[in-house]
Parts: C-alpha cells; structure tokens; sequence
C-alpha cells in the first residue's frame, strides 16, 4: 500500500469515528431532555447585554449595597480557541435591570494560566466583593490542572484588587480544583469557611490574605451515592453557595450531577445539609431536573445552575449557564424548594 493511500486511510478513519461521536453525543443529549422539567413561572430574566460574537454563561450571584452582583464567564465565538474573561453586572433588586456591566481584560499569559478565569462564583465577605474562580495552570508540556484563585474585586473602580492562587494543602496540588463555594465567616480574622466538593461534602477552611487552608470536615452521604452512583459513570459537582431558609443551622444549595461518557448528561437537585460543630452533614436532596422558563426548548438545554439567592421571604433568584454559550436568571419559590428535598430524607 503506497503512502498516500494510508493517509487516506487514516483520514477516513477519523471521519468515520467523528460522525460516530456526533451520533452518539446527539443521543446522550436527547436523553437529557427526559429530565423532569420545573416551570419557574416567570419571565426569563435577561442578565448581559452582550452581542452575539461573545458569550455570556456560567454566572453567579450575590446581594450587596441592596442590588445583585453577578459574576459571569464571557468567551469569543469560537470558544474553543479564545480564553474566557470574567464579566461583571450591578442588577436592580426589584426591577431586575442592568445598571453597569464590566468586562475585565483577557488575564496576561504568564504565570502559567492558560484559559484566563472560568466559571467564577462571587461572594461577600467582611463588606468586600470576592471572587472563586477557575484557572487551567500549566503544569509541564502537554499537563495542566484546574486551580481556584481567589479574587478581590472593587466594584467601585472595576479593579481586581488581589489574584490569589490556592494551593490546598490537604489533597496533592496536582489535583484539579473546581466549583468551589463560599459557607460563611470562619472564627479567626480573614477566616473564611468554603464547600469544596458534595460528595463526600468536604468543608474547608481558608485565610482570605495567605491562601492557608486546612479540611473541617468530609462525611459521604450513603443514600446520595446510591442514588446518582457516584462511585460508577456519575458524578456529582457543586454549583451555588449555600443559603439559609429556615432552621439556623441548615443550609441549602444546588448541585449538578454528571454522567460520564459520550456526551455529558447534566442535571440538577437541590441539597441540603446541616451542621453540627465543625461536621457538616447531608440531610436531604432532590431528583433530578432541568428548569423550564418559557423560553425556546430551554429544558432541552445542557443546564449548570451558579448562582442562588435570596430575592424576598418567598422566592430565590436563580442564575444559570446554558449550553457553554448563554446565560439568565429566574425566581423560584422557596415552598417549592423545600417540597423537592423531601424526595430523598436522610435517617438520622
């Protein structure tokens, strides 16, 4: 067989097993769309003015100065070839319009930071803006990792005002960090507590001024691995900070499950746990859904909920990333939330 003839092999070959990863990919995300749908029952909520050259996703949220701070993920079109940068909106609480958004410029390629910041979840903490956000660092040719790096920001200037990068001390540096979020105060100054991972819930406590960090707590939850098969094809990933809706020391926050294999099947439950001492435990969840908010097939959508908080004493405002390429925001009432966690209870 001469040369030419097997490079025009080779390349049939790839042809043939791209449309099969096509085929397959379009199937795995047909079935995302059995997902049991929640309407919101309300109007999308509009969060980046944005044109269609750029994208927009991935964005969280958080109540300060009496208006909505949202942090979001903005890409070129040609995602794949382009870094991400992090935006950032001033919302009206009440009207839900835009008063300022903010685009920071692309991160200088240096410190071996090769995407830029992704997927960025904003909080609040002793009266300054912070931000958890993820960066692909270089770690030799051909091996990088995911880092958090913890970022204040001037809301007021639209400066970011320190870039921490997090190196934990309680796993191996090599292993990739991602969807971490804030918990609350911890108990010395520029003490921060941090939910690193669901499952097991792993809490961490973190100095906002050194980076130092040290594991509280880590308890799996039987019943939650059993039921999405963690230790199989799923996974189960952070998404929202936790919040308060009741009980004093219960928290609530949202998770994304994730199914691996040809085409990554999402979905996402509501999950709460509740602390006792420096223990933090998983006490109920919900199946899974996707969100329906009168928008075109948004239920059919590839779904990853960011940002939860709370708009009033009935209703949250939840933000969420669709399809890596577009991003909005809801209102959900927090009746609803507390009939989905019944679905799965924890016996004590």
């Amino acid at each position: 067989m001469r040369f030419w003839d097997i490079i025009i092999l080779i390349i049939a070959l790839i042809i043939i097993i791209s449309c099969l990863y096509v085929i397959l990919y379009a199937k795995n995300l047909k079935r995302s769309i059995k997902l049991r749908t929640l309407d919101a029952n309300v109007k999308r909520i509009e969060l980046s003015k944005y044109p269609e050259k750029k994208l927009p996703w991935n964005p969280s949220i958080v109540e300060f100065d009496n208006k909505f701070i949202i942090a979001y993920r903005l890409t070129h079109a040609r995602l794949l070839t382009g870094t991400s940068q992090l935006g950032i909106i001033e919302m009206n609480k009440d009207t839900f319009e835009i008063q300022r958004e903010y685009v920071f410029p692309n991160v200088p390629k240096k410190q071996r930071n090769i995407h830029g910041y992704e997927d960025p979840r904003i909080f609040k903490y002793d009266g300054k803006i912070y931000v958890f956000a993820v960066v692909y660092t270089q770690l030799a040719i051909f091996n990088s990792c995911a880092r958090i790096h913890l970022l204040e920001i001037d809301t007021v200037s639209m400066k970011i005002i320190k870039d921490l990068e997090i190196k934990t001390s309680y796993e191996d540096e090599t292993q990739s960090q991602k969807n971490w979020t804030y918990l609350k105060p911890g108990n010395s100054n520029n003490e921060i507590l941090a939910v690193v991972k669901v499952e097991p819930l792993t809490i961490i406590s973190l100095n906002v001024e050194t980076g130092e960090n040290k594991k509280l707590s880590c308890v799996s939850c039987k019943k939650l691995k059993h039921k999405f098969k963690t230790l199989e094809s799923k996974l189960i990933h952070g998404g929202t900070a936790p919040i308060k809706l009741g009980e004093k020391d219960k928290y609530v926050a949202i998770a994304h499950t994730k199914t691996k294999g040809f085409g990554m099947k999402y979905g996402t439950i509501f999950y709460e746990f509740i602390e006792e001492g420096e223990t933090y435990k998983i006490t109920r969840f919900s199946n899974e859904f996707a969100v329906e908010s009168k928008g075109p097939n948004m239920a059919d959508k590839i779904q990853m909920v960011i940002g939860m908080e709370h708009l009033n004493d009935k209703e949250v405002i939840i933000t969420l990333g669709i399809n890596d390429n577009d991003m909005f925001g809801i209102t959900f009432d927090k009746d609803k939330i507390e009939k989905l966690l019944d679905e799965n209870i924890i016996d004590a």
